[in-house]
């Protein structure tokens, strides 16, 4: 199973513009600045690169830390349904 962590740091004056700390399996923060509405901004608005990759992100988080026969077990006993 995967971690992301984030950690809020600060907001700009106009309250768009979000720091965050992310880390990744505990790893080492790394510090993004994210626009609030992007942020919200529907998964309908995505483009068709954007899904495409989000679905490899998603599967990949899904199946960390599993073997290649878990894998294939899980894959192989019908739809794989992973809730975010």
């Amino acid at each position: 199973m995967a971690t992301v962590a984030y950690t809020f740091v600060s907001r700009c004056s106009g309250g768009c513009h979000n720091v965050f700390d992310i880390s990744v399996n505990g790893g080492a923060d790394q510090r993004i600045t994210y626009n609030i509405d992007e942020i919200r901004e529907p998964l309908s608005a995505l483009t068709p690169q954007q899904i495409s990759e989000l679905k490899l992100m998603v599967l990949k988080v899904h199946m960390s830390g599993k073997t290649r026969a878990q894998i294939v077990t899980e894959l192989q006993s019908g739809p794989v349904t992973v809730t975010i």
